[in-house]
């Protein structure tokens, strides 16, 4: 009898499919995601931002902390499709919640806050002021909008009458301005302002009015 040689013997051989080739193995992933042409946020752009949110805080009444954003940001190349599909998904409902495309009865959840009233001197008798401490994703919407439009110049046309919008530590600008000031003109005067209500007494159509002719794209938001 002859002996045939396992590996020679075409019976015993199983189909197995070859190696990738080193240009197919898989690679770290990169962020190369090319913004979209018809929305405002891109997942680039979120993923700049979601690394530098605040942790262990769940801001407004949703309860929702940012720690669950975070697996966005893993470049591991294992599951890279439905990572990048999850990418996708959630920066196109966040381009929907900024445009106004949540129906009008789901709308009121994300505008829900938490008032705070934060005393405006020792006493706790005296007068108060609200804040609203509004939800992670909404907070998140407007960071990123803000990034957009202080990239895009749009506040330098406020400038240089104002300094608490789209300007990085307005207030310690300001400080070190008036104090330069009295130190160049020491006989000088400066006049310090506090309009009871200032913002609460705006007209919101004069708001809107103004935010549709110089920053249309945030009329909806």
């Amino acid at each position: 009898d002859m002996e045939v040689d396992e590996a020679e013997d075409p019976s015993s051989a199983v189909d197995r499919p070859e190696p990738p080739s080193p240009a197919e193995q898989p690679a770290v992933e990169e962020r190369t995601e090319a913004p979209s042409s018809d929305r405002l946020f891109d997942t680039c752009l979120m993923l700049d931002i979601i690394p530098g949110l605040p942790l262990l805080t769940a801001p407004g009444p949703g309860g929702f902390t940012y720690e669950l954003l975070l697996p966005l940001t893993n470049e591991h190349p294992r599951n890279k499709m439905a990572r990048q599909a999850a990418r996708r998904s959630f920066a196109h409902f966040l381009n929907v919640l900024f445009e106004g495309g949540i129906p009008p009865e789901e709308r009121q959840l994300f505008r829900q806050v938490h008032l705070i009233p934060v005393p405006k001197t020792d006493s706790l008798q005296g007068p108060i002021r609200p804040i609203a401490v509004m939800g992670s994703l909404v907070r998140l919407v407007s960071i990123m909008a803000n990034k957009l439009a202080t990239k895009s110049g749009a506040f330098t046309r406020l400038a240089p009458l104002q300094m608490g919008v789209g300007t990085k530590d307005g207030a310690g600008i300001l400080a070190h301005t008036m104090a330069a000031a009295r130190e160049i003109l020491p006989e000088g005067v400066i006049l310090q302002e506090d309009i009871s209500n200032a913002y609460g007494s705006i007209h919101r159509e004069a708001v809107g009015a103004a935010i549709e002719r110089d920053l249309p794209i945030f009329k909806d938001y």
